[in-house]
């Protein structure tokens, strides 16, 4: 028996691969091919003597069926999971009316569901689907090989995540003991946690601010992200109604979720039937051009108050604020392992052999050698044997000693390896489905940021409330007026009967421009109108930690200085309770926001030179525009939007090489491609955090800055990277 494999598209997506087995008693070689993403062509792959046994489809993305139409041949069985094979009819459906798909009615009568071993040759090969994570519905394959007395077992990943999936369980890499070839997909995305936390937390908050919020996205990721959207409101108390129109919708309702704040509108005349008061709908495509989502787009399109929120997975250009009277965000959707846990996984599964999947040209270098396995990571048409008659084959480019070293680790091609205990193990693989309950921590959400972009669970203790209060807390306690107050700087007189202490010489436009949120009552964080028990009941419970006075530091002084002040505020004396509480000081992050990533190297360097931390350098920086508000000033007018581009001149011969390299890299153009060189140069990375030092206090004075209705900034982000863009560039 030989086992070969051949990349199916590796000019395109090379997510898509066919394996070869041909047994010696048999005349035509029995071909699998896993997914058919574009530029699949089995017309020139297949020989005259193969032939296709089955198509295993890892998941329901269009770069994984976009040409099953034309691989699908021989009669062969399309074999996915349950929840997969569930939403193909809708797919399909969609897939011919926008991509050309075409034979649906043919394909989905080859569609077989599995969800345990299903043999494909007989008693010589069988194939089982095991939970992957990454979409809802996705799953990798276990395949299995009988060649006599060994047995072969191949795991085909495809698309994976180690996180839930919309309930749906990750992959667990410590559950697929003894595997011999693994077919490895290497997308990676070290950031996706982030951008996930970032994109739930402007759902939440653009909702219960009661603008009428639409959220873009395709069809599974609007599914996914209305699962995540219940989980906010099962785990953190805060109610987010959803309302799923057209094919989210009809994804959601075929695969069989139910969640109590979840409506569907699968098919829909009026666009008024989409949307809710206090609640996102989320419809697809993810850029609203077209279909439902540019129905109701083009809805609320000149509606300053509405929200656009588009989630994208793919390289679509996102609507901007010069396509919409409202507020407009864009974030990105690319649900992939980290880099380090492809690591992970080749160590837990010890395979002879890897295959790297889903990169191409330079992508793929970095995978060659990595591992203490053969790395087939070339991305190159061809056939590549992996096994014959017995024998594990190392690639054509090994040494000797790296060859030996393979083929001699303990347990390769040892026929014990077929011994209950492994074949126990083997049987003992994670089933299909998905968990009673969401978790979002397991799905990727940073609850504990999110918690604190909601402001769930901060809360002060009856002890703090009747203390002797600091400037800081007399301007918080004293603003039942609704004003911002000057929190730092000399004393300031204690308010009394509801009167500002920052309304003495103000005009009527300084009061509007600094008009804020109400203050809480009894201690509690304050809510948006929209989470009251009518809409949903309370916040998350709050925690019983004491709050405590800043400490006031020479770094923290300067701000004061720098807005007027000559002395800072006197501490109060702490309570029984409060002296045994962590005392917040200068290195206290009160914070943690995203800016642009040539902000942040540049706020580095020049925190570095002042030989303070970036968390300080940001608190100053935050702490001089905040009272360039407080003077009723705009410091926001100098600002720009960031728009990254590079332009050169360059001679025929220098163009002529740069487009060689431009198509090798796979870029789109001259300019992102020496762009991209130039950031790689000067060590600009896409690292976006910054903490800034603080107390409570400056978060709920920055969240008055966008709550400002003057105010450009429509996040807590947006406020810090213009304050910190507005020192880092003023030369």
């Amino acid at each position: 028996m030989n086992i070969a494999y051949e990349h199916a598209n590796p000019q395109a997506g090379n997510e898509s691969f066919l394996i070869r087995i041909d047994e010696a008693h048999t005349e035509r070689t029995a071909c699998i091919l896993v997914d058919a993403g574009d530029g699949v062509n089995l017309d020139a792959t297949l020989n005259d003597d193969d032939y296709l046994a089955a198509i295993l489809l890892t998941h329901a993305h269009l770069d994984h069926y976009q040409a099953l139409d034309d691989a699908h041949r021989d009669g062969a069985p399309i074999l996915t999971s349950p929840s997969t094979a569930s939403i193909l009819e809708d797919v399909f459906a969609e897939g011919a009316h926008r991509y050309d798909l075409s034979n649906t009615d043919e394909l989905l009568s080859r569609v077989e569901s599995i969800s345990e071993w299903h043999d494909i040759l007989g008693e010589t090969v069988a194939v089982r689907p095991i939970p992957v994570g990454h979409t809802p519905g996705a799953s990798g394959f276990l395949i299995r090989v009988d060649d006599g007395e060994d047995r072969i077992r191949m795991l085909a990943t495809g698309d994976f995540t180690e996180r839930d999936a919309a309930t749906y369980r990750g992959f667990d890499p410590g559950a697929y003991p003894d595997v011999d070839v693994l077919f490895l997909t290497a997308a990676t995305n070290d950031g996706f946690e982030d951008e996930l936390t970032e994109a739930v937390g402007t759902i939440v908050e653009r909702t219960n601010a009661g603008s009428k919020t639409l959220c873009t996205a395709s069809g599974l990721t609007g599914v996914h992200l209305a699962t995540l959207l219940a989980g906010v409101d099962d785990e953190l108390d805060v109610r987010v109604p959803v309302v799923l129109a057209g094919q989210v919708a009809k994804l959601y309702d075929a695969l069989g979720y139910n969640y109590e704040d979840v409506t569907t509108v699968p098919t829909f005349e009026s666009t008024a039937d989409c949307f809710e008061h206090g609640a996102v709908t989320i419809a697809g495509p993810e850029v609203p051009v077209e279909g439902s989502s540019g129905r109701l787009f083009e809805s609320i399109d000149e509606d300053p108050s509405a929200s656009l929120v588009q989630v994208q997975g793919g390289s679509t250009d996102a609507m901007t604020n010069s396509d919409f009277a409202g507020t407009v965000s864009a974030h990105e959707f690319s649900n992939h392992p980290t880099e380090e846990l492809l690591d992970e996984v080749v160590e837990a599964v010890s395979p002879t052999h890897v295959v790297v999947e889903h990169q191409r040209s330079r992508s793929l270098e970095r995978y060659k050698d990595k591992w203490d396995s053969f790395s087939w990571a070339t991305g190159s048409r061809g056939v590549e044997t992996l096994y014959s008659d017995g024998e594990y084959l190392a690639p054509p480019w090994v040494t000797d000693h790296v060859k030996q070293r393979v083929q001699n680790r303990g347990g390769q091609l040892d026929t014990s390896r077929a011994d209950g205990a492994v074949l126990d193990a083997m049987e003992s693989i994670p089933e299909l489905g998905r968990r009673d309950e969401i978790d979002l921590d397991q799905e990727g959400v940073g609850v504990a940021a999110l918690e604190n972009r909601l402001h769930i669970g901060t809360t002060t203790s009856s002890e703090t409330e009747h203390a002797p209060s600091t400037a800081n807390e007399q301007a918080t306690e004293g603003a039942a007026d609704g004003g911002l107050y000057r929190t730092t700087g000399p004393d300031l007189p204690e308010p009394t009967n509801g009167e500002s202490t920052s309304s003495e010489g103000s005009t009527e436009e300084k009061a509007a421009l600094i008009d804020t949120i109400q203050p809480p009552d009894n201690g509690e964080t304050p809510t948006d109108e929209d989470e009251t028990t009518e809409n949903g009941g309370e916040r998350a419970e709050s925690t019983d930690k004491t709050a405590v006075s800043e400490d006031i530091t020479q770094e923290s002084q300067r701000a004061d200085e720098s807005a007027g002040s000559d002395d800072s505020s006197p501490a109060r004396e702490a309570t029984d309770d409060e002296s045994a509480a962590p005392i917040a000081d200068e290195t206290s992050v009160a914070l943690t926001v995203e800016v642009d990533p040539a902000v942040r190297k540049l706020a580095v360097q020049q925190a570095n030179d002042e030989s303070v931390s970036l968390a300080i350098f940001a608190r100053q920086a935050v702490d001089a525009y905040l009272a360039d508000v407080l003077r009723g000033e705009s410091p926001w007018e100098d600002a720009e939007s960031t728009e990254r581009s590079f332009a050169f001149e360059a001679d025929p011969a220098l163009a002529e090489l740069l487009s060689r390299a431009v198509v090798e890299a796979e870029e789109d153009t001259a300019e992102e491609y020496v762009l991209d060189r130039i950031k790689d140069a000067i060590g600009l990375g896409n690292d976006r955090t910054v903490d800034i030092a603080g107390s409570e206090s400056l978060i709920k004075q920055i969240d008055a800055v966008v709550e400002n209705p003057q105010s450009p900034h429509e996040t807590t982000d947006e406020v810090v990277q213009a304050a910190v863009e507005r020192v880092v560039l003023s030369g």
